[in-house]
């Protein structure tokens, strides 16, 4: 009985920290999206992408659900045009990446 209310508290004590993984951090993603993207994508509220034809984040999920990008960016983003580098993200990285892009779509 004891170590079931002591495993009990000690999940309580972690739940918080694991919400708050889960919902990424936007100032970290930013980061991401500035070293990976930004070379063609705007990252920001307002502005052109710097590459002709590129989706400005802020409108990126016009066009595709955030939620899906998980496994995408996870086992590394692969798109059909020669300019855009594979990149592969960890679990953390993905949830500050979609945080962020989120963030700009409010």
């Amino acid at each position: 009985m004891k170590r079931t209310i002591a495993l009990s508290m000690t999940l309580a004590l972690f739940a918080p920290i694991a919400a708050e993984a889960a919902q990424g951090n936007v100032r970290r993603g930013r980061a991401i999206a500035k070293e990976y993207c930004s070379m063609c994508h705007a990252i920001g509220k307002t502005g052109a992408s710097p590459k002709d034809g590129t989706i400005p984040f802020r409108d990126l999920h016009t066009r595709y659900p955030i939620d899906n990008l998980d496994e995408a960016l996870g086992e590394g983003l692969v798109i059909n045009h020669p300019d855009m580098p594979e990149i592969t993200l960890t679990v953390p990285q993905i949830y500050d990446f979609k945080a962020f892009v989120r963030s700009l779509s409010k």
